[in-house]
């Protein structure tokens, strides 16, 4: 319940919900990573360090506290400390999302974005979320990877997994980066686009 409420966008709904899983049962996990998401979206890194490694104390490899620390780490001025965390977390989990894109962001915080491309592409490649193709696409384009961005957005494009919005996103992408984003080799791609919708992206 708390974590559906956070999902949704009610944090007091949820921070409520989890302080009342904690008076009963003062080690749920679940209530753990809701409070310690929520310190850290209200920029309190101390009470959800606490949170995140009241977690680790009951589950050492848990992905959401590491991030959470992790994350922490990185504004305090340790981004290598990050990575490793999360690197070592990975070794148990797998390269989730959650990891794959907090690793691309701390790279992007240390100002290496090269870095972070292949990161954001293996979680692209991993999971049908537009948001993380788009920001593949945008990304690609800063760093000049032009053929690689094209090939990102045809790839979206053919999926069907976007939205009207993510079509129109990348549309404003193009619209900054490329003229003429479509290759010809694509064309026969684009004619089998699964989703009608994104036709909005190419007309």
């Amino acid at each position: 319940m708390a974590n559906l409420a956070l999902q949704t966008g009610h944090v007091q709904q949820a921070n409520d919900v989890a302080d009342r899983l904690l008076n009963i049962d003062p080690s749920s996990i679940a209530a753990l990573r809701v409070k310690a998401m929520i310190s850290l979206a209200r920029q309190k890194p101390d009470d959800a360090v606490d949170f995140a490694r009241k977690i680790q104390a009951i589950s050492p490899s848990d992905e959401v506290s590491a991030v959470v620390l992790a994350r922490v780490m990185a504004k305090r001025g340790k981004p290598q400390d990050a990575l490793a965390l999360l690197d070592q977390t990975s070794r148990t989990t797998g390269d989730t999302i959650a990891i794959l894109m907090n690793e691309a962001n701390i790279y992007r915080m240390m100002n290496e974005p090269r870095k972070a491309a292949p990161l954001l592409a293996k979680a692209a490649s991993q999971y049908a979320d537009p948001a993380v193709h788009l920001d593949e696409i945008n990304l690609l384009y800063k760093l000049g990877d032009v053929d690689k961005a094209r090939q990102a957005a045809v790839a979206l494009l053919v999926s069907g997994a976007g939205t009207l919005s993510d079509y129109l996103v990348l549309r404003r992408i193009w619209s900054e980066y490329d003229q003429k984003p479509i290759p010809a080799t694509a064309i026969t791609a684009i004619a089998r686009l699964k989703d009608p919708l994104a036709v909005t992206a190419v007309v």
